[in-house]
């Protein structure tokens, strides 16, 4: 699972990610993990997936954002890892997956 984390690098940590496929789903399971250095309280995540079959193709695109996790309205902080699941539809079995940040907002 490669994962991109963009301006955020070393700010964020996805621990211990695994593909978990389930009947044309997929997601990509683990724990959201901040360890600071952005000047704000962070209300709003968005991380951004996609699938890959053994052959390498395209086969589903995947979504996090952070309120699945913390309810609306709710903060990101480092006091606590959050349940990170970035899930979608695939048309086979996954391989791989890449992951991006997408969105970090106060």
């Amino acid at each position: 699972i490669a994962i991109d984390y963009g301006p955020w690098a070393g700010m964020f940590e996805i621990a211990s990610p695994e593909i978990v496929p389930d009947f044309g789903l997929a997601s990509v399971n683990g724990e959201l993990r901040y360890f600071g250095g952005i000047d704000c309280q962070i209300h709003r995540m968005v991380v951004r997936g996609w699938f890959y079959s053994a052959s390498g193709q395209f086969i589903g695109t995947a979504l996090w954002e952070s309120a699945y996790a913390t309810g609306p309205g709710g903060e990101v902080t480092g006091r606590e890892g959050l349940p990170f699941e970035a899930f979608g539809n695939v048309s086979e079995l996954p391989e791989s997956a890449a992951l991006r940040f997408a969105k970090v907002e106060c």
